[in-house]
């Protein structure tokens, strides 16, 4: 045995064994270390050693793997032997010092971008609770230079967009891990509900097992009973349904009258037929007469027993001599059963009342009934009987109520998550009657709370503007309503959610659109997507619109400098390399059948640049060097849409020199009507329309008779216009004015309140026979003097008169029409040029407009402005805080100013017209309780009855240009405020002007 083991003795050497074990000596005192060289010869360190030539051999390498070669390395390392150079008196090694004191003087690694680079953000500082900002960035940036500063800045704001993007991945994670456990708890609280309910079976099916095998008998007939056969007692549906017929028919026939008090109801049977009782006086307790209760499922039938005629004529002689007439009839549940105590007179050794029951009814009526043989089991039955029919009549309310309950929860459950539900009644009411309505998906059945979990990671995609997968799926959902031929419930359901977050997924992609409708990479995913949800038509107008919008923005971009080769220039690039890359853009995006709407929309670019080169080309002759360059480099431009297939050379500059021709020949043939034209002024009545200035005669700069500002305002009263000269002096007069009022100008009351005039000067003659002539009237102008009208050199240049010659009695605002950008377009910047030959009155005005204040204060009490509210301005001193002298910009508190318009919709919203905003009633009425402002007064906006309350009458439109670019045909309106703040409003309409000629005009561009 031993010699086996020997022989499967494993070793980690390899090689031929040993037979011998080598003998190992005792340890032995090293006095020495042992030299580590060859030189020593053998010689021994010291007394201790021995020589090294009486070393072992080394043993031979056997033919073993790795791992032997490696243990073999293992075994021969020494570990204890020290270097020569080892000096034993040496003192012992000190100790190392704590890190922690090193961590204070702990200064970062120097960036690998060199000296100039910014600070790096220590995120472990920022994360300490005890950090002192002020200190932390003093330390940090207190050798930092600018541009430093501002890399350390962006990487503060990167890391501050990393958190806010970690912290909503977070709450939508959290808000996924919500909805999970939310859908495990219905359905475990579904679960628990069935689990109740079979419970609640599985006792009642026990409790009727151990009372029929309990039973010895049951009652045999009807006379004595309704007897009911062990055949009859099968468990079918139907066959229950006939026996509880039968029981109903026959105690039809057996109580007289009973069907009045029981008709006939599904479910309905009779329980117990308790037999003869005895009715008893409820003061004496004495005998009134034989009775028999029938207790049925639902109700409590009381019958007495009478006696039978047998004389009667229709009386069958061979029936009982007793029959049963119906007496009263009570509701199980409106009656109280009680078992009467067993105390009372004895008569004949019996208790009265041991063997009775009361009955008492809703009325407070109570009855005691006594069973007829004394000692019976009657009124234990009965009482057991009573308690079991109230109790399943209970449990079957409390089912049916849970039922309903559970059809309420259902229809609050997708109310609750849709309110868009509500409105559609019919499909609520069905998904309240079909409560657990299954549909299949990828081979398994679901119910619609899964659809709710789809619309839930679908809301989350379109929240994420992770447009697609919430596109896919749209797409997976309409495809599951599609293939749910048989349940149209179900598809009527999926298809209005599904509907509702699509429309919702839509105008989102619309807006992104929008706005990266010049990236044409974006712009094609984006019309992908809005193709796929069904909504190519709104995004086929939503980018022509926007793209139409980019030109007329980039074409007002365009300031006319004096040089008008050089404006036409700007403008026909701007508008046919817009156009090109429009149309390029569509033929890669939408199929070729669509493209005819694409050449509408182009069509319509080219003819408003017609319009508006027609209107800079009407003050140059027709056929000169200049029409002849503007004209050749418009249709030059006009080449590039050849690039994509149009061309509209042929359409560039047609009907340029209609209109005006039109106008000269109107203006000539009633020329013989009109007054001649004085040697030294000119008239501009509506004849002068279309007239060429080199026409008029040069107007004396100094009025002979009067001062210069009388006879200023006396012609400007009839209407005549004044010279180059008269009216560069009086807007220098009227800037002395006004540039020392306040941007929130005080008024006194009485005072007169205006809206626009926008040129209409005969009607501004009309507002001041209506409100008195200045300067019996106090009046406040609230802006929009110019454009629109055929007279807005006249207008403005009246009321700038009147406010040098009256400063107490007039104040003129500023409106958004008093802008250089928009007199360009609306008419004044023609009207200057067409009367004056030239844009220096345009110019002197423009720039007298920026000193107008822009808001007034009447009494303290009612704000008057020309647009609206700001989000950027709280309070008035915001207002008053604003430099005013200025072009209106294109955005900020001034622009909002002259821009805002109320809305019906509460909070700020983005305005149609471009600048500004629409501000609700909240925010009105926010901005009046914080001044302590009773209303806001506005222009701004036409209206048809000339004035409008808004907002819960906190904010009032005002709008004083009748018949309004002389053809809205509304009325105007001024509103008169009297000493104590009283409102009055004055309408009117337009002046009657006869001998007017019907010049011939376009329609104006908007009417806002």
């Amino acid at each position: 045995m031993s010699e086996e083991r020997s022989k499967i003795t494993l070793s980690l050497r390899s090689g031929k064994r040993r037979k011998a074990r080598p003998v190992i000596s005792a340890p032995r005192q090293i006095s020495a270390p042992i030299p580590q060289d060859d030189s020593s010869g053998g010689t021994a360190a010291g007394p201790g050693a021995f020589p090294l030539s009486e070393a072992p051999r080394p043993r031979p390498v056997g033919a073993g793997g790795k791992t032997s070669d490696l243990v073999k390395r293992r075994f021969s390392t020494r570990f204890n032997n020290l270097p020569p150079e080892f000096d034993a008196a040496a003192p012992p090694v000190p100790s190392m010092p704590p890190l922690e004191r090193y961590n204070a003087d702990y200064q970062p690694p120097p960036s690998r971008a060199g000296p100039g680079a910014a600070p790096v953000v220590d995120l472990k500082a920022l994360r300490d609770p005890d950090l002192v900002p002020d200190q932390y960035v003093s330390s940090v940036l207190s050798e930092a230079t600018e541009d430093q500063i501002q890399e350390y800045t962006e990487s503060l704001q990167g890391i501050k967009t990393r958190a806010a993007a970690d912290l909503q991945q977070n709450l939508l994670q959290n808000r996924t891990q919500f909805i999970k456990i939310s859908k495990e708890a219905e359905k475990l609280k579904g679960e628990m509900r069935a689990l109740r309910n079979l419970m609640s079976e599985l006792k009642a099916n026990t409790t009727a097992l151990r009372q029929a095998s309990g039973r010895n008998g049951v009652d045999s007939s009807m006379g004595g009973g309704v007897g009911m056969s062990k055949r009859d007692k099968r468990s079918s549906v139907a066959d229950r349904s006939a026996l509880w017929t039968t029981q109903m028919q026959s105690l039809y026939k057996t109580v007289e009258g009973s069907q009045k008090f029981l008709p006939n109801a599904i479910g309905r049977h009779v329980v117990l037929n308790a037999g003869p009782w005895i009715e008893l006086d409820n003061a004496t307790y004495k005998s009134r007469r034989a009775m028999q209760i029938f207790l049925l499922n639902d109700h409590l039938l009381i019958a007495s027993r009478k006696k039978r005629k047998v004389d009667a004529p229709s009386a069958d002689a061979r029936g009982p001599m007793v029959k049963l007439v119906a007496d009263r009839c009570w509701p199980l549940l409106d009656i109280e059963v009680i078992e009467m105590p067993g105390t009372g007179d004895s008569m004949g050794g019996r208790n009265k009342l041991s063997d009775a029951i009361m009955v008492r009814g809703g009325g407070q009526e109570t009855f005691i009934y006594r069973t007829e043989k004394p000692e019976a089991t009657e009124k234990k039955t009965l009482m057991m009987n009573v308690r079991k029919a109230v109790e399943e009549l209970r449990k079957g309310l409390q089912s049916e109520m849970e039922a309903n309950n559970k059809a309420r929860e259902t229809i609050n459950y997708f109310a609750s998550r849709d309110p868009g539900l509500l409105q559609k009644t019919e499909l609520l009411a069905t998904l309240s009657d079909i409560k657990d309505m299954m549909i299949e998906v990828d081979g398994k059945q679901q119910n619609l709370r899964w659809v709710e979990g789809q619309m839930d990671e679908l809301d989350i995609d379109i929240a994420l503007q992770g447009f697609e997968p919430a596109v896919a799926r749209v797409e997976k959902l309409k495809a599951l309503a599609r293939g749910l031929k048989g349940s149209p419930v179900a598809q009527d359901f999926i298809n209005f959610e599904v509907e509702e977050r699509c429309a919702k997924l839509a105008s989102i992609v619309i807006h992104e659109l929008e706005t990266t409708h010049n990236q044409q990479s974006k712009t094609k995913r984006n019309l992908s997507w809005l193709a796929r949800l069904g909504y190519e038509d709104r995004a086929r107008e939503a980018y022509l619109a926007a793209r139409g919008d980019t030109i007329h923005r980039r074409a007002r971009q365009c300031i006319f400098q004096g040089d008008l080769h050089l404006y036409i220039w700007q403008l026909s690039f701007v508008y046919f390399t817009l156009i090109h890359n429009t149309v390029q853009c569509f033929q890669s995006c939408f199929p070729p059948p669509m493209m005819s709407t694409c050449v509408k929309w182009a069509k319509e670019q080219v003819e408003a640049f017609n319009v508006i080169l027609a209107r800079q080309l009407s003050s140059t002759e027709r056929g000169g060097q200049a029409w002849t360059q503007c004209m050749e480099q418009a249709k030059e431009h006009a080449k590039k849409l050849s690039d994509v297939g149009l061309d509209f050379t042929s359409l560039v500059g047609r009907g340029v020199d209609g209109p005006l021709a039109s106008m000269t020949a109107e203006s000539q043939d009633l020329s013989p009507q009109s007054e001649p034209t004085a040697p030294l002024a000119m008239d501009t009545n509506m004849e002068d329309v279309g007239r060429v200035p080199a026409d008029a005669s040069p107007v004396q700069t100094e009025p002979a008779t009067r001062s210069t500002l009388e006879q200023w305002i006396e012609n400007l009263m009839n209407c005549k216009q004044l010279s180059e000269a008269d009216v560069q002096r009086l807007c220098d007069m009227g800037r002395e004015v006004v540039q020392d009022e306040s941007n929130v100008q005080p008024v006194k009351c009485p005072v007169t309140v205006c809206g626009d005039i926008h040129g209409q000067f005969h009607d501004l003659m009309e507002l001041f026979k209506i409100g008195g002539p200045s300067p019996d009237t106090n009046y406040l102008f609230m802006g929009d003097y110019v454009d629109r009208g055929y007279y807005s050199v006249e207008t403005v240049s009246l009321l700038v008169a009147l406010k040098i010659r009256y400063p107490q009695r007039i104040t003129i605002l500023r409106g958004n029409h008093e802008s250089r950008q928009i007199t360009q377009v609306y008419g004044f910047y023609d009207e200057c040029l067409r009367k004056y030959g030239n844009a220096n009155v345009w110019k002197i005005f423009t720039d007298f407009f920026d000193y107008l204040p822009l808001t007034a204060l009447i009494e303290n009490q009612i704000f008057c402005l020309h647009g609206g509210l700001s989000p950027s301005i709280d309070t008035l001193d915001n207002i008053r805080a604003l430099d005013r002298v200025q072009e209106v910009p294109h955005e900020g508190p001034m622009c909002d100013l002259l821009w805002s318009d109320p809305d019906d919709r509460c909070g700020w919203g983005i305005s149609p017209r471009g600048a500004g905003y629409t501000f609700g009633q909240d925010i009105s009425e926010a901005f009046n309780h914080n001044n302590g402002l009773t209303l806001v007064a506005r222009a701004h906006q036409l209206v048809m009855e000339g004035y409008n309350w808004s907002q819960d009458r906190n904010v009032v439109t005002i709008f004083s240009a009748p018949n309004y670019c002389y053809r809205c045909g509304n009325q105007a309106a001024i509103m008169e405020i009297d000493e104590h703040l009283k409102y009055t409003f004055l309408q009117f309409d337009p002046c009657p002007r006869a001998g007017e000629p019907m010049v011939s005009r376009r329609t104006p561009d908007y009417f806002l």
